[in-house]
């Protein structure tokens, strides 16, 4: 017979077991209805949700640049334009050993250490399975060296594009400037929204000014790709909106005359040429300039060095930046402002013997012309560009009304010309030095001023605004590179002169028509300064040399510019209006270093003024 507690035992042990199973089997139940729920609302309450993300895993929105508006000249030539180029990309997931398939690259085209240097920058900031730049602007023998070689070169694609270009190379250069990669200081600024997609924006000049004109508006597409990230097919897409097309001021036929005769004798500088009637930009040079084609998609490290390193500074804008001392080109204005304020009138003479003195003042301010001009009048001081004449007139004028009539004509100020990083210049008064210089105004300071020297300065720009304003009687126009833009429906904007119907109080109109003879006799008489370029001309000029000077030479000291450091030597400059009894242009032209306005400066502006008429404006 069993023991009844053998009996007892094996129940209990039984109890646990089935209690065991049961509570396994609970928990099963329960984690299954929990899965049947966790399905449940997969399937069903989330089923949109999840959906979506499994659609964005495999369908992706990806932002497609628009194309930048090309430029023109006024006549219609191409300035800058979206050429076709291809570029050779890799996709590093797809390589074993990256080192190696670059020299193998390498040795079958044409890559240098930067292009390397720059892959390897940009695949650390993507993706593995983005396609990373090796190599932009494949040339026709690139492109068939790597299709034959295709099956050695693992995850290489050639990919078309299209790319900024400047067909005519360094013309206008410094006006219609480059575009260049979007840096980090840019990104931080710009609106995701209208750049995405995009790699580029403009730099400076134009590109930078008119950039919400030419850029464009992005577009996108909806593509379908597979596990490495490789667009299938587009399933949904939205154009990009091209920016609009811009035609400028500028005649390139001008400029390039102008350009090659800086580039004759190696000048730094700038010359401008402006229609007095609207202050449309005809030509615009700043001398040296540069290739922009090398900024678009990143200079390399030798050409940036070889431009960086020229000591003319090819990258310096001289026409807006460049700040001068304007020398006797000032001296057209001031004598305007002597007749217009009734200081002097055009019989007042002076007696110059080839030197200046205050009463009690040992110093003497000399005139260029250590003999004198003998008994001088406005029309006399302006044609031979007598120095004594204007001391005296600087004498009685005093710095503040010489300063206040100055003004009128834009001296002291930003002209309004469309490139927001033109300077100012300087037109001094007493306050202006005590602000700026923390010292007392001398009297002698008034009359170096009152040929353009001393504190005094101004760029290209605004000396070639106030020639405009001269020779217009008082009209004053803005100086203005854009003519217009064409929008999508075909519809042309003019650019709007916000002086548009502004003039300068005339007191007596016989003052603007003496200056203007004047300065015709400073080219057409022969006693003129500039009198050489006006030989044999079918046309009149009205126009005035100038020289300003660059250090101050000792009183008993004597120039001698070939004894003299280049970056010493005065500079050389001449302003112009043709035709002189009927003006249509005002023309600019400053030397850097180049000694006398009449022997350097006002050469190169009858070049630029022969072809003027020779196209018949």
């Amino acid at each position: 017979m069993p023991n009844k507690e053998y009996i007892t035992n094996r129940t209990k042990r039984y109890e646990q077991f089935a209690n065991r199973i049961f509570t396994i089997g609970l928990i099963f139940l329960l984690l299954f209805l929990a899965l049947i729920v966790r399905l449940f609302f997969l399937q069903n309450i989330n089923f949109n949700h999840y959906h979506k993300l499994s659609e964005n895993n495999r369908i992706k929105t990806v932002p497609t640049a628009p194309i930048r508006g090309l430029i023109f000249d006024r006549n219609h030539i191409p300035l800058a334009q979206n050429i076709p180029t291809f570029e050779l990309l890799i996709t590093p997931n797809k390589v074993k050993n990256m080192s190696f398939l670059l020299q193998r690259i390498k040795k079958i085209i044409s890559i240098n250490n930067s292009e390397i240097k720059n892959f390897k920058k940009k695949m650390t900031k993507k993706k593995p399975f983005e396609k990373v730049v090796l190599k932009d602007k494949l040339t026709d023998k690139d492109i068939a060296i790597i299709l034959a070689n295709k099956i050695f070169l693992p995850a290489i694609e050639i990919k078309a594009k299209l790319n900024r270009y400047y067909p005519l190379q360094k013309i206008a250069v410094h006006a219609l400037g480059y575009i260049g990669r979007i840096n980090k200081q840019e990104a931080k600024k710009i609106d995701n929204k209208i750049y995405k997609g995009s790699t580029h924006i403009g730099k400076i000049g134009v590109e930078k000014e008119y950039e919400k004109i030419l850029r464009g508006y992005p577009g996108s597409k909806q593509v379908e790709v597979n596990v490495d990230g490789k667009e299938l097919r587009t399933l949904k897409e939205v154009r990009p909106t091209p920016g609009f097309a811009m035609t400028l001021t500028i005649d390139t036929r001008l400029q390039q005359v102008a350009e090659q005769a800086f580039l004759e004798h190696e000048h730094a500088g700038s010359a401008i040429v402006m229609d007095i009637t609207n202050g449309e930009i005809l030509t615009i040079v700043s001398a040296p300039d540069f290739n922009p084609n090398l900024f678009v998609n990143g200079i390399s490290s030798d050409d940036f060095d070889k431009i960086n390193k020229d000591s003319k500074r090819p990258l310096y804008n001289r026409s807006i930046l460049g700040k001068y001392p304007p020398g006797s080109t000032i001296k057209p204005f001031v004598s305007l402002a002597g007749l217009e304020l009734g200081i002097i009138n055009k019989e007042k003479k002076i007696n110059c013997h080839g030197a200046y003195q205050l009463q009690n003042d040992k110093h003497r301010y000399r005139d260029w012309k250590k003999s004198g001009h003998g008994w001088t009048n406005v029309e006399k001081s302006i044609v031979e560009s007598c120095d004594v004449f204007y001391y005296d007139l600087g004498f009685h004028m005093g710095v503040n009304r010489m300063s206040d009539y100055l003004s009128l004509f834009g001296f002291g100020k930003k002209t309004g010309f469309d490139n927001k990083y033109e300077l100012s210049g300087i037109l001094p008064t007493r306050a202006w030095k005590r602000k700026n210089r923390n010292k007392k105004w001398y009297l002698g300071e008034t009359l170096i001023m009152g040929i353009g020297q001393g504190y005094m300065s101004a760029t290209s720009m605004q000396i070639t605004k106030a020639v405009a304003t001269l020779a217009s009687f008082g009209k004053v126009v803005t100086p203005h590179l854009l003519k217009y833009y064409t929008d999508h429906k075909g519809i042309r904007h003019k650019y709007q002169d916000p002086n548009k119907n502004t003039s300068l109080p005339i007191n007596n109109i016989d003052n603007w028509k003496l200056i203007h003879k004047s300065m015709k006799n400073v080219v057409h008489s022969p006693t003129g300064t500039a009198r050489r370029i006006g030989y044999n001309t079918s046309y009149l000029i009205a126009g005035k040399t100038g020289t300003s000077q660059v250090y101050s030479i000792a009183q008993d000291g004597k120039y001698d510019a070939k004894k003299v450091a280049y970056e010493l030597r005065d500079h050389a400059l001449f302003i112009a209006f043709v035709p002189a009894d009927n003006p249509k242009i005002a023309v600019t032209v400053i030397i850097e270093h180049g000694g006398s306005g009449s022997s350097t400066a006002a050469p190169i502006a009858k070049k630029i003024i022969e072809k003027y008429f020779e196209l018949r404006y």
